[in-house]
């Protein structure tokens, strides 16, 4: 994954990792892979809001919505001129029927077997 991190590195200002990882396992990938600014996550538990976790370089900011598409992440970063997380906030959205599902997202998922 580091390698990985540093070749977007040279592409990109801020490396946002998405992820299906355990809790733990986001807290070790966070703290060993230097240059993650955040992380995505699905696998687990949702947070209602980001947390900040102790990084490598200082902190990255992990948000999670839980899996099965029942809530939206929303997530922000704040940046200054460098591409350096300042400040962010985010909160989960629960996918309710006032969301209708997207037709040509339902059309995949059947494709690949998998209920919408």
């Amino acid at each position: 994954m580091g390698r990985a991190v540093q070749d977007a590195q040279r592409r990109a200002d801020v490396i946002i990792v998405l992820s299906n990882l355990k809790r733990s396992q986001v807290e070790a990938l966070a703290q060993t892979v230097p240059g993650i600014d955040a992380i995505v996550g699905s696998n687990w538990v949702r947070e209602q809001t980001p947390v900040a976790l102790p990084g490598a370089e200082g902190q990255v900011v992990f948000h999670a919505s839980g899996s099965q598409g029942k809530y939206l992440g929303v997530l922000t970063l704040h940046l200054n001129a460098q591409g350096q997380v300042t400040s962010f906030d985010g909160r989960s959205l629960a996918l309710t029927s006032d969301y209708a599902d997207d037709p040509e997202m339902v059309q995949l998922m059947r494709e690949y077997a998998t209920d919408p």
